[in-house]
């Protein structure tokens, strides 16, 4: 293949896979953006909570399932994919009862039992099309996955859009909104993969074999509950829902560059785990550090907007109760560095789960986790939404040198991940 090949090649993939993370944030941005925009404050504090809580019920979904499904199905053909792919769905829906229950429980603890029902159904028809679409990425079948993805993402946000038009926007008519366009984006991704479909025995095998790596990114993803939903519960706890709900709105702002950030970061380990397969943890390391300082500057570029301009963002964003923010613009600064840190950590983060580190990605987050609570949580008692961003962006922080830390402990440790050494030069007997 000639360079000009190569260059239209990696220029095409490139194209798609941002047109597919674009297609999936941009449906997840103009949703939140509807909600902040049509719920009252308390109501959006308790989406907020709900959000981070599924976000965690997912995680546990992502460690035990997709996890291993992107790391094995990124060195597997098609057929062998398939089975992969149908052994995941399996495994998913055996997991329902337990990730399931943490959602209905909280759900109508706080707002009733409809909300807590239909945010379950929502969270498991999620993770079913999120299974279906993870093996298509897995293969970087990115232009193959978009037309699920544009179902279920933009199609939720249309449907969310035209809820609050009509004045029928509420929690429950939004998670069954979720519910589904995921549900329409997994029969057309369904169709797509050809998952063959498995026994459940040949399902929890499946997830024992990889137990040994898989349980690491576990151990990180439950700590997320404190960093999550049980961080926006202290910020309730202290001070009100109604705050939850500001936060929720300012965080909205930041998630503008969600489709870079989703774009870097669902890429990362299949391609790190396929070029460490093919090349050796050099080339994989070079990858991941070119993806990172491309990622980084881009998004330094657009968050220069609302670092510059914060109140101005804020009226564009939220033109009918733009009074709801405009007090806590320097929140939002510190939001956006926070943000930018959050990117450099889930990338390092991810690059060490992808070259079959996650012991060390596991330390690394229970540090984070640490600085969190002891750091972060008292900070928000105390100070409210700036104690809140403070506290997140020193804890962030924290995480960005400890992995940059363990990064470079590999490299003396094992000698791997550096470059390979010059061969020598042949002696004169050679010619």
């Amino acid at each position: 293949m000639s360079a000009a090949q190569r260059y239209r090649t990696n220029g095409t993939k490139i194209f798609w896979v941002l047109s597919d993370q674009g297609v999936v944030s941009a449906g997840n941005f103009f949703t939140q953006l509807m909600l902040a925009r049509h719920l009252g404050l308390k109501q959006l504090g308790v989406y907020a909570i709900l959000y981070e809580l599924t976000l965690f019920l997912n995680s546990m979904q992502a460690s035990t399932v997709l996890f291993p499904l992107i790391i094995r199905g990124a060195v597997a053909d098609q057929q062998r994919m398939s089975r992969l792919a149908g052994r995941a769905l399996v495994l998913t829906l055996v997991l329902v009862p337990i990730v399931g229950s943490g959602a209905l429980a909280v759900g109508a603890l706080i707002e009733g039992i409809s909300v807590g029902l239909w945010a379950m159904v929502a969270m498991t028809v999620f993770q079913v099309q999120e299974t279906l679409r993870r093996a298509l990425i897995a293969h970087v079948r990115y232009r193959t996955a978009v037309w699920g993805d544009a179902v279920s993402y933009i199609g939720q946000a249309v449907i969310v859009a035209w809820l609050a038009s009509k004045g029928m926007l509420t929690l429950t008519t939004a998670f069954q909104a979720f519910a589904v366009t995921s549900a329409l984006g997994a029969i057309v991704q369904l169709i797509q993969v050809r998952p063959q479909l498995t026994s459940v025995e040949e399902a929890i095998v499946f997830a024992r074999k990889n137990w040994s790596f898989s349980r690491w990114v576990l151990y990180g993803n439950v700590t997320s509950l404190f960093t999550g939903s049980l961080f926006f519960w202290n910020l309730a706890y202290w001070h009100s829902r109604e705050l939850v709900g500001v936060a929720q709105g300012l965080i909205n702002v930041d998630r503008l560059a969600n489709p870079l950030m989703l774009a870097f970061g669902s890429v990362i380990v299949p391609t790190v785990a396929r070029a460490r397969e093919r090349r050796g943890l050099f080339s994989a390391k070079r990858l991941f550090t070119a993806s990172l300082f491309a990622g980084l500057i881009a998004l330094t570029l657009i968050f220069l907007v609302p670092m510059i301009w914060p109140a101005a963002v804020l009226k564009v964003f939220y033109p009918a109760n733009a009074q709801n923010y405009l007090p806590h613009t320097r929140v939002l600064q510190v939001l956006t560095v926070f943000t930018l840190l959050l990117f450099v950590k889930e990338m390092s983060g991810s690059f060490l789960n992808a070259i079959e580190q996650p012991k060390l990605s596991f330390a690394t987050q229970l540090c984070y986790t640490l600085a969190m609570v002891l750091i972060g949580m008292p900070l928000t008692a105390r100070y409210g939404l700036m104690g809140m961003a403070i506290g997140a962006t020193i804890a962030a922080a924290m995480h960005v040198a400890l992995n940059a830390w363990a990064i470079r402990s590999l490299e003396q440790k094992h000698g791997g991940i550096s470059a390979p050494p010059a061969p020598p030069a042949p002696s004169p007997a050679a010619f």
